[in-house]
């Protein structure tokens, strides 16, 4: 785990100064690096389970205690067995 945190956290400072690299004074340029960057990071981190549980309320628990790993974006999604299953991007 903290292995993958470490990758995360490398790539997101590669990004960010290949960004810084890249700036241009264009106002018009700035959201199109923007969103080439977001499209970059949603190809590198695809979406992952993180796992499965019988209840709504309980995926959304544990998706709650574990946004300190994988921050504030992760959903739960009904799944095909009659449970919860809990995605996020790390």
């Amino acid at each position: 785990m903290i292995r993958r945190i470490g990758i995360v956290l490398g790539s997101a400072a590669l990004t960010a100064g290949a960004l810084a690299l890249t700036a241009t004074p264009s106002a018009a340029a700035a959201p199109t690096a923007e969103a080439a960057a977001v499209k970059a990071a949603a190809a590198e981190w695809p979406w992952i389970v993180h796992g499965y549980y019988p209840t709504e309320e309980s995926c959304k628990a544990a998706g709650t205690a574990g946004e300190v790993i994988w921050g504030k974006v992760w959903w739960c999604s009904p799944h095909s067995s009659g449970g919860y299953a809990l995605w996020a991007r790390i």
